[in-house]
């Protein structure tokens, strides 16, 4: 896993975007996580949503992919459906 962080103005879109590469089977297949901010200025939580892409985002849309993890007051316990999701991801690349 890498991270980027992203810029720190009211104009950013994304906090953070980290990439995955698979170790296993299959074999450097990546995922991108982005976590992506709020975009009303001055919300103090400065991320609302993980999403997720097969290529770098350019823009919010491009990291706006299924699965996507909201982060609302329940986000822990929607958690395992998303690892779950990303689990299911890698398989269907690999063929299993």
């Amino acid at each position: 896993m890498t991270r980027r962080a992203g810029e720190r103005d009211h104009r950013a879109w994304y906090r953070e975007v980290w990439t995955l590469e698979s170790r296993q089977s299959p074999r450097g297949f990546t995922l991108y996580l982005t976590f992506l901010t709020d975009p009303q200025p001055g919300n103090p939580n400065p991320f609302w949503l993980v999403g997720t892409s097969r290529r770098f985002p350019e823009t919010a849309a491009d990291a706006d992919g299924e699965p996507t993890l909201a982060m609302s007051p329940r986000w822990q316990t929607e958690l395992p459906q998303f690892v779950a999701a990303l689990s299911a991801l890698r398989r269907a690349e690999a063929g299993t």
